[in-house]
């Protein structure tokens, strides 16, 4: 499978590169995005630097990570700086839907690249991938991340209560669905 070379009104989408690899390194250890996306269950893990045997095993992700053909990774970028990566994952061919996740470095939020990335990418999952259902789970801490996703057409679906944990706190997990048939609910293309 090609990936492809998306192209928005504020950000790039395109496959890993070499060099994108110690940013996305660097981006992933962040303790506030290890705590929003759920990597980490508790202050002090997320506070905790990766071994590096981790880092080693991220190092080899990305460096295959445009060769895996049951998944689509790309890189987030600006001025051809890499931000963060869009993933479509969990891919289920009988219901032809599948999984979506985002995660950009905290810096580069509150310009609007966050929301064009996702608009992009699941305009391109609609439109050229013809994908049925794409869903996603947003964690109850996260308010920012829902909104985003409402404003590109995903709806919320329901809670799955108190089912994360962390520092000892129980959080809910919201459940959104984006389903190619709802027109009314589609991302519009930026072309």
């Amino acid at each position: 499978m090609e990936k492809p070379r998306l192209v928005g009104e504020r950000v790039v989408l395109r496959p890993f590169e070499e060099a994108d690899i110690e940013p996305m390194i660097a981006i992933i250890s962040d303790p506030t995005l290890r705590f929003l996306t759920g990597s980490s269950i508790t202050t002090e893990e997320a506070n905790t630097p990766y071994s590096p045997e981790r880092i080693d095993g991220m190092r080899t992700w990305y460096r295959t990570i445009n060769a895996q053909t049951d998944r689509l990774d790309l890189a987030i970028t600006v001025n051809d700086t890499v931000i963060g990566e869009v993933v479509l994952n969990d891919w289920d061919s009988e219901l032809n839907s599948c999984n979506f996740r985002v995660l950009m470095a905290m810096d580069h939020t509150n310009h609007g690249y966050g929301r064009d990335a996702i608009q992009t990418f699941i305009t391109y999952a609609l439109n050229t991938l013809n994908l049925h259902r794409i869903e996603l789970e947003v964690y109850d801490f996260n308010p920012r991340a829902r909104h985003v996703y409402e404003s590109v057409g995903f709806l919320y679906e329901g809670t799955k209560r108190k089912a994360f944990r962390f520092d000892g706190c129980y959080y809910d997990i919201h459940l959104y669905a984006i389903v190619n048939d709802q027109k009314e609910n589609r991302p519009h293309s930026s072309e």
